[in-house]
């Protein structure tokens, strides 16, 4: 048994093998493929959306990310985080038939303040994760098509206790959010039979203060690292009574050492991948600017254009989130890259990555995306990929490193 892994692939187009010395796993083609084929599209197994987002006023769906309608409402979250006014925004904005309806709100299965845009997301959320980090769950309450069953057995954690952990982990690194949304997740596969290394398999990594690389204005790395360290147990000490009643006696390791939520930790910060999901809001109003003129799009800007005046540049502002994507976790990084992670579509709609070949291949070629920008300078781009813990050997990279140092010995 393994973790629920929702990912659709092109049968046939790459394998995932060993890459050879330190590399890990990798992508490579099993056949020719052409520039534009479609890897696979991938949700995330766990992820989150960042908190200054939300701050912003984006509504999304906290399981797909896919955003919450109406778009009037949309909207109003926007200006209100904004602190703007929502004097311009009418009840009911013009229809356009390019602009499909957004999924309106469904609630959380337990209670608590959470959105989903069904109840399918919802009932899996909860089913999934969710249920051990509910504030609501207490409550009892449930939408009419979720088993109640699932909600009354359902431990619900202190909200006290769970209060806290957010606090804490809102004032130091959200990134603990993510990690006690796959503590539970693991916990709930392994009560459900699945083996606690298979589980873990998703989140390989160095202990978090090992992993995050060191800011170029820190001074002493020693003390760095142990603030890291001290950052982490704190986090670890608030999580533990609020999953801990939840484990069953194989879920031990978990919360006998700090070592594997400290793993589990240092795997966001080196195989994250971002969520992103464009704006419904800026898709209306380009295609308002879109139409061809006449009278009707003057009259239909006449009502929009307020509205836009008042959103400013919030207008477009996107989902942002980050999350683990096991398959995408296993492109290595080339600064040549042979793969895009760029979405168009329908798939634009929600939180998947989609993976592209972006040039011809042939076949055996190691797939590889970008980790940084492939624009920057060789030094630029090495200072940036040691925060993913290696020196890049890429065939650019050893050509430019020839390169410098054929110039250098010019010099002398």
């Amino acid at each position: 048994m393994a973790l629920r892994h929702r990912v659709e692939v092109t049968e046939g187009a790459f394998e995932v093998r060993h890459a050879g010395g330190q590399r890990g796993l990798g992508v490579f083609s099993r056949a020719a493929l052409p520039a534009g084929t479609v890897l696979f599209k991938e949700h995330p197994i766990v992820a989150m959306q960042h908190l200054n987002n939300r701050a912003q006023g984006v509504v999304v769906c906290d399981r797909c990310f896919r955003f919450l309608g109406p778009i009037e409402e949309q909207i109003r979250s926007l200006l209100v985080s904004a602190d703007r006014s929502c004097a311009s925004l009418p009840p009911s904005l013009p229809q356009l038939a390019s602009s499909a309806a957004l999924p309106l709100p469904v609630p959380c299965p337990g209670g608590c303040a959470l959105r989903f845009c069904s109840e399918q997301c919802a009932a899996d959320n909860f089913a999934e994760q969710h249920r051990l980090l509910c504030h609501g769950a207490a409550s009892g309450a449930a939408s009419s098509s979720v088993d109640a069953m699932m909600v009354e057995t359902a431990a619900s954690p202190a909200s006290e206790a769970l209060a806290k952990f957010e606090s804490h982990a809102a004032k130091s690194n959200e990134i603990f959010l993510l990690a006690a949304k796959a503590m539970a997740l693991v916990i709930t596969a392994v009560n459900g039979g699945v083996s606690l290394e298979t589980a873990l398999e998703p989140f390989p990594g160095p202990p978090w203060w090992e992993a995050v690389a060191t800011p170029d204005d820190v001074t002493d790395e020693a003390q760095f690292r142990d603030t890291l360290r001290q950052l982490l147990q704190e986090s670890f000490q608030l999580l533990f009574p609020i999953l801990s009643p939840h484990a069953t006696p194989p879920c031990a390791p978990l919360f006998g050492d700090v070592l594997v939520y400290a793993r589990m930790v240092g795997s966001f910060e080196r195989r994250n991948c971002a969520v992103q999901v464009a704006s419904p809001v800026e898709a209306y109003f380009l295609a308002v600017d879109a139409m061809e003129e006449s009278d009707s799009k003057r009259q239909l800007m006449a009502v929009t254009s307020p509205v836009l005046d008042a959103l400013d540049e919030a207008y477009a502002t996107p989902c942002e989130g980050t999350g683990i994507f096991p398959l995408q976790a296993t492109l290595n990084h080339s600064c040549e890259p042979n793969v895009s992670l760029l979405k168009d579509g329908p798939d634009e709609e929600d939180g998947r990555v989609v993976a592209r070949v972006s040039r011809d291949v042939a076949p055996g070629e190691e797939l590889c995306n970008a980790y940084c920008d492939v624009e920057l300078h060789f030094a630029e781009r090495q200072r940036e990929l040691w925060e993913y813990g290696f020196v890049c050997g890429c065939a650019r990279c050893e050509r430019e490193k020839t390169m410098q140092s054929d110039g250098k010995r010019r010099l002398k």
